[in-house]
């Protein structure tokens, strides 16, 4: 995503394009990461959203705003957009990081 996220930056559509895909891709995987730390996957993204991010102690607010964006069509403006698409891969890169720590632990 960071690379995509160079290509785009500066162009509104291609941005907002950019955090929409992104979102949609990671549900799946987020609902992975719940059934491997033998969490409840609860109804709705939003809802798997929060309780990943509550599984690894991680910000819920980046992808919380994408999906939002996504279901709501809502538009920002391009600071914005880099703003959580910034916020957005460091929300990932946490959730990583955690993943790698409970392998390490033996919990995964």
């Amino acid at each position: 995503m960071r690379s995509s996220f160079i290509e785009v930056e500066g162009d509104k559509k291609r941005m907002e394009a950019l955090v929409i895909n992104a979102i949609s891709n990671i549900i799946f995987p987020l609902k992975n990461i719940l059934r491997l730390t033998v969490q409840e996957i609860p109804d709705g993204n939003e809802a798997i959203i929060m309780a990943c991010c509550k599984t690894l102690n991680a910000a819920d607010k980046p992808l919380l705003d994408a999906w939002a964006m996504k279901k709501g069509g809502r538009e920002a403006s391009i600071e914005k957009l880099s703003t959580l698409i910034s916020d957005y891969l460091n929300s990932l890169n946490d959730i990583s990081e955690k993943i790698d720590l409970l392998k390490v632990e033996g919990r995964l």
